[in-house]
């Protein structure tokens, strides 16, 4: 006959777990009658169903199980000091003995106990590992705050270093500007006076003189203001090439140099000579290269600046010529 042994044990362990169970001799009788029909019809206990129903009782209360591992002492000590009428009660139901159903009771509390053991030692190990994590999260996170809270504190200075400096330059811009315009006007003012257009020439050439020496300064404060808040105001240059110079063999006893993989057609007749070719036009390609560059940067790398700079001079000879 097939029996539902889980659902039996569940019902055994309610036995123990029940809030009318009690240690007085009729209620020991009735409950010894149902564990005798439950251990007649099954050998052994479900230990997973075991493990559910302890975890239902922890969940519930942490003394459920307490309660349950108590009652089964008694029920013991029932068995133990009373075995003739446990005898009696057992033989009615089943062939087992006494000592059989307090071996099978043995087995019943270690298995509740080990697994309520077990459910402890588990909930100890989640606690300290979620205090552990909760400790490391928060550390982590003051660690970040401080971090972050040191680079505003450092960019907060930059920026405030900028900011004055950045003033500071627009400040030495504007009286730059203003004492060139008075400067400016004061020549005006002395050209208008003149007479004689022969006499316009030197007035002029003060004239170009105090705008070239204003256009460069304000130019050189606007150029250190774009350093500062790191902007290009110029044009961009390409980067410089390289060339490589090899020495390579031709035939035997004649040595040659490569530029960039290509060869120059020239025999030199040991490779040490070779080699201080090679020396002397990597020496003289890195000279005109550099050169190239900052030619290049000097006419191309602030256009208007240059235009500019050259009316200017080119106005201040042109005039100085005429005197």
């Amino acid at each position: 006959m097939q029996y539902n042994n889980s659902k039996d044990t569940r019902e055994l362990l309610s036995i123990f777990s029940s809030d009318l169970y009690s240690i007085e001799e009729e209620v020991l009788k009735d409950n010894l009658r149902k564990l005798v029909i439950y251990y007649d019809k099954h050998i052994r206990h479900q230990y997973h169903i075991i493990s559910q129903f302890v975890n239902e009782k922890m969940i519930e209360s942490e003394d459920a199980v307490s309660y349950i591992l108590n009652n089964i002492d008694g029920m013991l000590a029932f068995l133990t000091y009373k075995r003739e009428e446990c005898n009696e009660i057992i033989a009615d139901y089943s062939g087992l003995s006494v000592d059989e159903m307090i071996l099978n009771l043995e087995k019943l509390y270690d298995h509740i106990a080990l697994e309520e053991e077990r459910i402890k030692n588990n909930s100890m190990v989640i606690r300290s590992s979620k205090e552990e994590i909760q400790n490391n999260v928060f550390e982590t996170f003051n660690s970040i705050i401080v971090n972050f809270q040191n680079k505003v504190d450092e960019i907060s200075n930059s920026l405030n270093a900028n900011i004055i400096t950045v003033v500071g330059l627009f400040s030495a811009i504007i009286f730059v500007f203003f004492g060139g315009v008075v400067s400016l006007s004061d020549a005006i003012n002395s050209v208008c006076e003149i007479k004689n257009r022969e006499d316009l020439t030197i007035p002029l050439i003060s004239i170009l003189f105090i705008g070239f020496i204003l256009f460069n300064i304000i130019f050189l404060l606007l150029y250190s203001i774009a350093k500062i808040v790191d902007k290009n105001i110029g044009t961009i240059i390409s980067g410089r090439e390289y060339k490589w110079y090899c020495v390579e063999e031709i035939r035997e006893g004649c040595y040659g140099v490569s530029v960039c993989g290509k060869l120059i057609q020239k025999c030199y007749k040991s490779q040490q000579e070779a080699e201080k070719a090679a020396s002397r036009r990597r020496v003289l390609s890195e000279f005109k290269t550099g050169l190239k560059q900052t030619i290049k940067k000097a006419v191309f790398r602030f256009p208007y600046v240059l235009i500019i700079n050259l009316i200017l001079i080119s106005g201040i000879i042109y005039l100085y010529n005429q005197i």
